[in-house]
């Protein structure tokens, strides 16, 4: 054969090759085309979601199902019982789960540097499995959820993964120092006051169905005797007496009329009522007074000053709470930036239908 031959012949097959390969990609959507597809589409967290695509992140897909899920999740954990754009913003769900495909794709990433994690994935699961008391019943209970026990363990495992991944960004060396504690204690050492108390009890008239004349009658009798008695202990003991036998308030009266301890400035019963003010309700002296639900004798100990903790007391706790708040926001920046890189790069693309 010539070599004008052969060279005829190499280039029908190879003219045959490359109108193939044309006709498949462009005109009959043949195998070749097809595997082109799946190849290049974007990947469905997970493969079987087949909802439309809402954004795509380094070409992982997340669908409407995703963004549905996650709306569910968070009015649920809101204690709403539907999902609404006011118990879950569209904006706060999309936001979350960008972030979380893109943990994900850097935990990949540097999955031979984390920690094994599949043991404690593992354990989690054991721990949900054992909340039912059929093992077919967790069976089916994460069937309905769309999960088998090794996909579910997967996805613990993977979210494990990314919070380490995030823990790693962190710079270890982040302590507060004595005084960035110090100028935290300044800030919030007015919060931290214990208001002033007293123990107050009361002997309870209720007008409700009662002739106010008769009323008023009955419970200024009552606090005459009281006001008589000269010797402490025994108008406390006389006093808690009365309240057992005469006070309506059905909460306090089998406990002699104790309030417990009440604290100013705060939530407390008859706030109408200036129960911390000395002249209006002195120390160990039976008090009538009148509010909207009837009438009322009180008898109260001393007033015990609020006090502002030192700072030797707190240091600690206030420490932690300044180390929490930068670890969060060290997390936070770190999730900011790998989204900005992602954007810089345009690998993310939304598909909003």
């Amino acid at each position: 054969m010539t070599p004008i031959k052969k060279f005829a012949i190499k280039l029908y097959v190879f003219s045959a090759i490359l109108l193939y390969m044309a006709g498949d990609l462009y005109v009959w959507h043949g195998p070749l085309a097809q595997k082109f597809e799946r190849h290049f589409s974007a990947l469905r967290i997970p493969p079987n979601d087949d909802s439309p695509l809402q954004t795509v992140v380094y070409g992982e897909g997340i669908t409407k199902n995703q963004y549905d899920r996650r709306t569910r999740e968070i009015a649920l954990a809101s204690g709403h019982r539907e999902a609404t754009s006011a118990t879950a913003l569209p904006g706060t769900v999309k936001l979350g789960l960008i972030d979380e495909a893109l943990l994900r794709l850097r935990a990949r990433a540097n999955d031979m540097r984390l920690p094994d994690t599949r043991k404690e994935a593992e354990q989690s699961v054991e721990h949900m499995a054992a909340r039912h008391s059929d093992p077919a019943d967790f069976e089916a209970w994460l069937a309905t959820q769309g999960y088998t026990r090794a996909s579910l363990t997967d996805k613990i495992e993977a979210r494990l993964k990314e919070a380490a991944t995030v823990h790693r960004s962190i710079d270890d060396n982040i302590v507060p120092t004595d005084e960035n504690v110090a100028a935290y204690y300044e800030r919030l050492k007015n919060r931290l006051a214990t208001p002033a108390s007293r123990q107050i009890g009361h002997i309870f008239y209720a007008s409700l169905h009662q002739e106010p004349e008769t009323l008023a009658a009955k419970a200024k009798e009552t606090h005459a005797k009281l006001a008589a008695q000269t010797d402490p202990e025994t108008l406390k003991q006389q006093f808690a007496e009365l309240a057992r036998t005469q006070s309506e308030d059905e909460r306090t009266a089998p406990n002699g009329g104790n309030l417990g301890t009440i604290y100013d400035n705060t939530r407390r019963p008859f706030s109408n009522l200036a129960l911390f003010d000395e002249q209006t309700l002195p120390a160990g002296k039976p008090v009538l007074l009148q509010s909207k639900l009837g009438w009322h004798i009180f008898l109260a100990s001393d007033i015990t000053p609020g006090s502002i903790p030192p700072l030797d007391d707190v240091k600690d706790s206030l420490r932690t709470a300044i180390l929490n708040w930068q670890t969060r926001y060290a997390a936070e920046q770190y999730r900011e930036q790998l989204r900005k890189e992602a954007f810089f790069k345009k690998k993310i693309q939304h598909h909003d239908q």
